[in-house]
């Protein structure tokens, strides 16, 4: 056998396994994108189109990044996928290979549809924006016969420049996206986190973690901190952070609050320290917090059960239709 000729095919080899394995690596990565999760959703890709070119419609007065193109684009970037499987696929090697990425791919939790929350879920407070800085809160507990109204029609603030799309449990949505600094509210779905008050863990009742705002407590809106968008206590972790909420001299608004799980884990200038707290005024923005008054929060608090995996739904109405149609959501009460 010419030795040549086998070291000639031996070097071929080499060089396919070593661009697969770079291409795999790649694509493995992107596994966790939007792109993946409108493959999934493929099925039902035209209605969503023609619903997502008005994607910020009732979040905010600013016109849109993105146009109904930015979907699109998802769709075209599928195109390498289909490269890398006609590729490879009539070489066995590389066929198994294939196999064994698109089952990786297939079973990672990125490609869990947001309506999984939503089945899980026995507690939904929906938060629906209007003009402004306006916005309405209800709340309701899932029974046998669907959801069912606990309270509603909440007055409630956001944030001084209305909503932008968050980093939650939602799919990914074309529009304007929240950033730091932006003093917008999050839009799209998300879990809560801590609880927090002025109070003493001991004189507290409800069923939801809870920390107490003392004077070494904050909430490090740092981008560049490993703490970003975390709460901590400053005499337990060593500070590297130059920006932080000090929790303890926002003072009235602080005195409740819960904490919600928007751009988590965090994502450098995604946003940060969102909460549900105690309103200024019913006429007073917050920074890209939702705010209500004291008593309305606090019965929203003693009712959250981690048990029930409550979530929060916040959009602006333009969007709401789409959310109530997909998962059969309950009607906002003040439609």
């Amino acid at each position: 056998m010419d030795v040549r000729k086998i070291a000639l095919y031996m070097t071929k080899i080499k060089s396919k396994i070593k661009g697969a394995v770079f291409f795999t690596s790649f694509h493995f990565a992107g596994c966790k994108t939007k792109t993946i999760r409108a493959l999934q959703k493929a099925g039902s890709f035209k209605d969503r189109e023609d619903i997502l070119k008005r994607p910020t419609e009732g979040l905010a007065n600013d016109a849109s990044p993105h146009g109904a193109s930015s979907y699109t684009g998802q769709r075209q970037h599928l195109s390498p996928s289909s490269t890398f499987f006609s590729l490879f696929s009539k070489i066995p090697l590389f066929s198994a290979l294939a196999a064994l990425l698109f089952v990786a791919c297939f079973s990672n939790d990125a490609l869990q549809d947001d309506s999984d929350f939503f089945n899980k879920s026995r507690q939904l407070v929906l938060v629906v924006g209007g003009s402004g800085s306006q916005a309405r809160l209800s709340y309701f507990n899932k029974t046998k016969d669907g959801w069912q109204q606990v309270a509603g029609d909440i007055v409630a603030v956001l944030g001084r420049n209305g909503l932008a799309w968050g980093q939650g449990l939602h799919e990914p949505q074309p529009g304007l996206q929240k950033r730091e600094g932006d003093g917008r509210s999050p839009a799209g779905l998300f879990r809560f986190g801590t609880t927090f008050g002025h109070l003493p863990a001991k004189e507290i009742s409800w069923k939801m973690p809870y920390v107490q705002v003392v004077n070494s407590l904050e909430c490090v809106d740092d981008a560049k901190s490993k703490f970003y968008n975390q709460i901590v206590d400053n005499q337990v972790v060593e500070k590297d952070w130059v920006s932080s909420e000090r929790m303890w001299e926002v003072g009235s608004p602080y005195d409740w609050g819960v904490f919600v799980q928007h751009n988590t884990p965090a994502q450098a200038a995604g946003g940060s320290c969102i909460f549900l707290h105690v309103w200024a005024g019913d006429k007073v923005p917050t920074s890209g917090c939702t705010a209500m008054a004291q008593e309305d929060l606090l019965g929203l608090l003693a009712w959250l059960d981690p048990a029930k995996n409550p979530l929060l739904l916040q959009l602006g109405e333009g969007s709401l239709p789409l959310f109530q149609k997909k998962y059969g959501l309950p009607a906002d009460s003040g439609e």
